[in-house]
């Protein structure tokens, strides 16, 4: 996974050199452009993490105060400790 992340960057900072060399933008542009992406992506993965932790927190705090998981509502019990309905 780490060689096809390092491949897929190198792959789209030649694009964007190629493109910029194309369209005639200034490299000190083209830096902003870079930083300002990266700090972006960046940014994303950081609200990502903070949703999944803040996800796992509420699950845990759940578990603690003794309400139960959705997974333990009764839904997944065995057909076997059911009770007999109707016979």
């Amino acid at each position: 996974m780490g060689r096809t992340i390092v491949l897929g960057a190198i792959a789209a900072a030649l694009g964007l050199w190629w493109l910029a060399r194309a369209y005639d933008v200034e490299p000190s542009q083209m830096s902003r452009f870079l930083v300002l992406s990266v700090v972006f992506v960046a940014g994303s993965m950081a609200l990502a993490l903070v949703g999944a932790l803040a996800l796992r927190a509420l699950r845990r705090r759940s578990r603690f105060l003794g309400q139960p998981h959705a997974a333990q509502d009764g839904q997944g019990r065995s057909v076997k400790k059911r009770p007999k309905r109707g016979l």
